[in-house]
């Protein structure tokens, strides 16, 4: 019961400093710029009830005090004196955190991206998120305890896992989604990082001639693949990157209790079989696995795509098989 009681204590104060991002995004404003002067100017806005407009939709100036206060608050528990020059930084930081949250929301929901309640319980029990294995209501010394919070979510004393549910459902779920969806199709080499630097950095004179295809003879620019392969040769060095794998992978159902582990291995190794008798992955991948980032949207399923990762991005177990793979290895 003092565990709950507890729980219940912090977990207010905790969804409140995470939820107030997302549903306060209609946050923020014109003490950073928020609003456009030229607007104030015509009449279009009233900076006595709205100080910022994002996308259209107007911002109260009490939403941006409130998290303001909260944010200034945070830095004087931790200690900090707060000079004007803090003062501004923390303004700006406030305003572009709310943007930035605004703006996934406002993606989330045009890609119709959404969490089932099958989801929310699975990560719940098998992957809580960090703000939960913070709370000192799951922790021995310092350190998560899975018995305490697996105690404490097996046992719910009341409604004290609501708001965790709701947090869980509209934001951290779709949100991991969308950055599971982006990280799948993005990956940036240091080719890209110095041709970004430069284009920002450097700045060029340039004397250029556009000439169309259709004004030259197809024969003057087909390329051959002997050329590409010469071409290739001649600037490898250009195209190395650290080693990287590319795979799929498929997550199923574990119940914490022990009499099942042998269950578990049977189906593991049963779905194994069927992959190496010639059944297609991806089609198995969307029937059994339980990872939420495989379903993006509603019926759409990724097949069990991972897409390409380097090494440092999985846990240790996951990151040795993968790289100690061989391709085509199940």
């Amino acid at each position: 019961m003092a565990l709950m009681i507890s729980m219940r204590t912090k977990m207010h104060i905790v969804m409140w400093a995470l939820l107030i991002l997302f549903v306060l995004s209609m946050t923020v404003g014109g003490l950073v710029g928020g609003a456009n002067i030229i607007d104030r100017i015509l009449g279009k806005t009233n900076p006595a009830t709205v100080i910022g407009v994002i996308n259209g939709e107007e911002i109260p100036p009490e939403y941006f005090n409130s998290l303001m206060n909260q944010q200034l608050a945070q830095a004087r528990q931790a200690g900090q004196e707060i000079s004007d020059r803090q003062l501004d930084a923390i303004r700006q930081q406030v305003w572009d955190g709310i943007v930035r949250d605004f703006l996934v929301r406002d993606l989330i929901e045009d890609m119709k991206i959404t969490a089932t309640d099958e989801e929310i319980l699975f990560n719940l029990r098998n992957k809580p998120p960090p703000f939960l294995t913070r709370l000192p209501a799951f922790q021995t010394d310092g350190q998560f305890d899975p018995v305490k919070y697996q105690q404490a979510i097996n046992n719910p004393q009341g409604n004290e896992w609501i708001d965790v549910e709701q947090y869980m459902k509209h934001v951290y779920l779709p949100g991991y989604k969308l950055q599971q969806m982006l990280m799948s199709g993005a990956v940036v080499t240091e080719s890209d990082v110095l041709n970004s630097y430069i284009k920002r950095n450097v700045e060029y004179t340039i004397d250029a001639l556009h000439i169309t295809n259709e004004a030259m003879d197809k024969e003057f620019y087909t390329v051959t693949d002997e050329e590409v392969t010469a071409g290739y040769q001649i600037r490898k060095d250009e195209f190395r990157h650290p080693e990287q794998r590319n795979l799929r992978a498929a997550i199923w159902h574990k119940s914490p209790a022990q009499e099942d582990t042998l269950l578990v291995l049977q189906e593991a190794e049963s779905i194994k079989d069927r992959i190496i008798n010639g059944e297609d992955f991806a089609q198995l991948a969307n029937e059994f696995t339980e990872d939420p980032g495989n379903r993006t949207v509603t019926d759409s399923s990724r097949g069990g795509y991972l897409g390409w990762f380097g090494r440092g991005q999985m846990v240790s177990e996951f990151e040795e098989a993968a790289f100690n793979a061989q391709i085509g290895d199940v």
